[in-house]
């Protein structure tokens, strides 16, 4: 990937050097290098040398005498937490300066200052990020035929079992709307995430070749990363199927993913067959109600009937929220079975939180075991 040049002229010395550190390290995207300020004359052949030059908020003015006027690549470091630089439209985000520096908070954290570095490089350099090829990430995607089986719950469990236990690199991705995601991660939604990320893909200004996506994600405490997204719409659901497959494929290839987990409703559509086209396996999820399995054995046999790729899709049936005290597994069925267990599931703060220790999570441990071995 084309690192970011970085020249950082903060009047704090241990800040410079503290924050610079910080953003070296992170693999692949910045190249810093420090200077004193007091020293330093920012120069006009500075702009071709650097794509970014951080100063303090202070030093605006005669920065802006040195430069002649605005310049795109200075950047403001604020004592006081800042806005986001852009807003949010119909047609995507649009600037919302006007021949003023970006300003970003200074005491934001590493991660915070980088993403916002990230983002507004991606606004002005277009993509020439590109990345380098890698691993491809297998697809797992976690589905039913009917609702209301808990297939978001499974789907974030599984990928943090993988990701914790499993040292498996993954990533969270929802394609439902309204999400039902943002009951168990916690989302950030005054910062760029999904719907921004898609803008810059499919705008008809870009080349569509992906943009880095380290700006639109976040981590949880298991180390799952997903892609912040906005509770009332979910743009990746409408998405075509082939704006889908084009996605998909990027992001698997980009951050050398071991797995990324779909949380997808399914229905009898061709951007539904496209997903199962793209997946490496699928958890298929029953209650076990004579409804839901038929309608899960319908799709299933819809999409062979279909037969487009030649390949078979790899399965794992999910009898979830299974009574043990007043149901009776039958003996033929080789699902992966998960109590019904509301104990595991607590609420704090607006959000839910999942014991991985308890009767579901064993289940879920159990789904990740089979994934591992045969996916």
């Amino acid at each position: 990937m084309e690192k970011i040049q970085l020249l950082l002229l903060s009047a704090d010395k241990e800040y410079n050097m503290a924050l610079g550190r910080a953003l070296a390290q992170r693999p692949e995207q910045f190249c810093v290098e420090l200077d004193n300020p007091a020293l330093r004359t920012i120069k006009e052949e500075d702009k071709a040398e650097y794509d970014l030059i951080l100063i303090d908020e202070k030093r605006y003015t005669d920065g802006e005498k040195v430069f002649g006027g605005f310049c795109e690549q200075l950047v403001l470091l604020s004592e006081y937490e800042q806005a986001l630089p852009y807003e949010n439209t119909e047609e995507g985000p649009k600037d919302s300066r006007e021949k003023d520096p970006l300003k970003i908070w200074k005491y934001g954290g590493a991660k915070r200052i980088a993403s916002e570095l990230l983002f507004y490089c991606l606004r002005h350099r277009g993509n020439a990020l590109h990345p380098e090829k890698s691993t491809k990430a297998k697809v797992l995607v976690f589905t039913a035929a009917s609702g209301n089986v808990g297939k978001t719950s499974l789907a974030i469990s599984c990928a943090r079992e993988l990701s914790r236990y499993h040292r498996q690199k993954t990533l969270f991705l929802s394609l439902e709307s309204p999400l039902s995601a943002d009951l168990y991660l916690p989302y950030d939604h005054c910062k760029s995430g999904l719907n921004d990320y898609l803008y810059y893909m499919f705008s008809k200004y870009k080349n569509k070749k992906a943009p880095d996506p380290c700006p639109f994600l976040s981590k949880d405490l298991w180390g799952v990363e997903y892609f912040r997204q906005n509770h009332l719409r979910n743009e990746a659901s409408e998405l075509t199927a082939k704006e889908l497959e084009h996605f998909l494929s990027e992001i698997s290839w980009f951050c050398s993913y071991d797995y990324i987990c779909l949380d997808f409703p399914s229905s009898l559509c061709e951007t539904c067959f496209t997903v199962f086209d793209l997946a490496d396996g699928a958890a298929i999820i029953s209650d076990g109600g004579a409804i839901c399995e038929h309608k899960n054995e319908k799709l299933l046999k819809a999409y062979e009937a279909r037969g487009k790729t030649g390949k078979k899709l790899r399965v794992i049936s999910v009898l979830n929220r299974w009574n043990a005290e007043s149901e009776r597994i039958p003996p033929d069925r080789k699902d992966i079975v998960i109590s019904f267990d509301e104990s595991s599931f607590f609420r704090t703060d607006g959000s839910i939180e999942i014991e991985m220790d308890r009767s579901f999570g064993l289940g879920v441990k159990k789904l990740a075991e089979k994934i591992r071995g045969q996916i």
